[in-house]
């Protein structure tokens, strides 16, 4: 056994740490309830599923994690048929299931993660796959009484965006540094980076002139917002001259004052640690 010391916060706990895949050696605390030595078996991409759907708790802006609730269930898989380590192990637990310290990877421009090991090819889910998602997570029988499952949303969205693992693994398998790289890499390739585009009459305008390129090149959107600027305003020019649907060029449109009245309502889902 080879002991560390992990600092979390400002509690230190000596531990036997030989990664995520393997099982944590745990001392016990002097001054502990019930002080004694304990193992936490490694920490799962179910088991976290798991305990964040019992961990979620209904908040005024959404969806939020109880962070004690979460780390009772990593705590008690320590001791499944019994009394599990006291609360004073919960920094531990947390630090344990979020991949003991992992500094998160993300996925190449061609959708290639390689952490620790793992090694991942994934791809942005499709409207498509997202529409059946939202679908089938959703319940209610009126735009103001709907309750969305965050959880079976989220395990949709890995299982549509994991392409292929090697070592060949089971999504439900994978250790908790691993799930931590993958978890953080999938949000990350569906997170629309571009910047919004301005609200009112110039965004209207701005909107107007990318469909018609799309429309015209069979493009998706982010393929027309990556040409050149002045490629862009020349497609644009020869489409007019042609007589082809599409506006001219940016730089006879007037700009428009943006205002926050021409912001739409928008509706936030956040989970953090109380």
């Amino acid at each position: 056994m080879t002991l560390c010391v992990v600092r979390v916060d400002d509690a230190e706990y000596r531990v036997d740490f030989q990664g995520s895949a393997h099982a944590l050696g745990v001392e016990a605390l002097p001054g502990s309830p019930g002080a004694r030595p304990f193992t936490l078996p490694p920490w799962r991409y179910a088991d976290h599923l798991a305990a964040l759907r019992a961990a979620l708790r209904a908040g005024s802006q959404g969806p939020a994690l109880d962070a004690e609730a979460y780390a009772q269930a990593v705590l008690q898989s320590a001791q499944p048929d019994g009394a599990a380590p006291s609360a004073d192990y919960a920094l531990l637990a947390l630090w344990w299931a979020a991949g003991a310290g992992v500094e998160p990877m993300l996925a190449d421009d061609a959708g290639r993660l390689a952490a620790d090991g793992l090694a991942a090819q994934l791809r942005p889910w499709s409207a498509g796959e997202r529409a059946r998602a939202l679908a089938a997570c959703t319940r209610g029988d009126s735009p103001e009484n709907l309750e969305m499952d965050a959880v079976a949303y989220l395990a949709a969205m890995v299982d549509a965006c994991v392409v292929a693992l090697q070592p060949h693994t089971p999504l439900a398998d994978l250790d908790a540094a691993a799930s931590c790289h993958v978890l953080h890499a999938v949000l990350a390739i569906n997170r629309q980076d571009a910047a919004p585009l301005a609200a009112g009459a110039a965004g209207q305008a701005a909107a107007r002139r990318i469909l018609a390129l799309c429309r015209v090149l069979g493009w998706p959107p982010a393929r027309v917002e990556a040409l050149p600027a002045h490629e862009a305003d020349r497609l644009l020019q020869w489409m007019a001259a042609a007589g082809a649907e599409g506006p001219a060029p940016a730089a006879t449109q007037p700009p428009a004052r943006r205002r926050l009245a021409d912001h739409p309502d928008a509706v936030v889902i956040r989970i953090e640690d109380d």
